[in-house]
């Protein structure tokens, strides 16, 4: 499955519970910044989405030049950039992660609000 269709349906899921969401188009001033920021339920959202099974965008043998938190972010298939930003936005109180799937966004929702959002009708 390809990027695009991962978040394209993620964001029909996040507005299908009510929430609000925006794609992140990762070039010039935008380089790093998660490729969706959303709000659900009063709780903001940082995440990044990457194609299941993927290859790591930065090669293991380098990881060791990079501090722990960053490498957690590498493991995932995030870039340096991509690492930082998400650093970054958890600071500033927003949920934060990589997602393959509508599935890893809705637990994450789930986490972060403590409880599943129902679908509007």
């Amino acid at each position: 499955m390809q990027e695009s269709r991962i978040v394209r349906d993620t964001r029909e899921y996040i507005h299908r519970i009510g929430g609000r969401s925006i794609k992140i188009q990762g070039s010039g001033a935008c380089v790093g910044e998660p490729d969706l920021i959303f709000c659900v339920a009063g709780q903001f959202f940082a995440w990044e989405a990457k194609i299941p099974g993927a290859p790591y965008r930065v090669p293991r043998r380098k990881w060791k030049n990079y501090p722990e938190y960053m490498r957690k972010w590498l493991a995932l298939g995030c870039e340096v950039s991509q690492a930082d930003c998400l650093e970054e936005w958890k600071d500033a109180g927003a949920s934060v992660g990589v997602f393959h799937s509508v599935d890893e966004i809705r637990e994450g929702i789930i986490r972060a609000v403590g409880h599943e959002i129902t679908m509007r009708t």
